[in-house]
């Protein structure tokens, strides 16, 4: 099979980036699934750390990375990561942004910041994947005039995964959270 996938048994935090990142040498192309800037992995090379919320830590060793459709992008922190990568020295142009991913606004942050129900990081996670779910959401494709930044990164990433499906390449599945914070 040319597809692995990691996703948490638990509630989060149990160590997947670690794990990503061990698997990710062999991968062809390194795909976040789903979440959104909540959900980090710290990756430490040459005693340089990275910490990444939104690309997938495959970037770091040079893989293709893709951003897929289950994602919920903040473009204003996706912007910021990809600014940092940059100025380490890594190549960007390997990042493959869905067109179909939804995205994370300024207004998602706020309801986000209001709900003291339940545990949340306030990063707008929460809002942007009921607005998804309802159908009522704006993906990237939506709004990236509004961020020229990340233009040349928006792609059909569907069609490029299932190429490189039948192409039979070594494709790794990054998932965010832990099945049991699911709804």
């Amino acid at each position: 099979m040319p597809c692995t996938v990691i996703v948490g048994m638990q509630f989060g935090d149990e160590g997947k980036g670690k794990i990503i990142d061990f698997l990710a040498k062999d991968a062809d192309i390194v795909a976040r699934f789903q979440g959104g800037a909540n959900a980090g992995h710290t990756v430490v090379v040459d005693s340089k750390t990275f910490k990444l919320h939104q690309i997938p830590s495959g970037i770091i060793s040079g893989k293709e990375v893709m951003l897929g459709n289950g994602m919920v992008i903040d473009p204003k922190a996706l912007i910021e990561e990809i600014n940092f990568l940059k100025q380490s020295g890594i190549d960007v142009d390997k990042i493959s942004i869905s067109e179909a991913a939804h995205v994370v606004t300024d207004a998602h942050k706020e309801l986000d910041s209001k709900d003291t129900k339940i545990g949340t990081t306030r990063k707008g996670i929460g809002p942007s994947y009921t607005d998804k779910v309802a159908r009522r959401g704006l993906r990237i494709i939506d709004v990236v005039d509004d961020y020229p930044e990340i233009k040349k990164y928006v792609t059909d990433v569907s069609s490029k995964i299932n190429q490189a499906i039948d192409e039979g390449k070594n494709i790794l599945l990054e998932g965010a959270q832990g099945t049991l914070l699911d709804v």
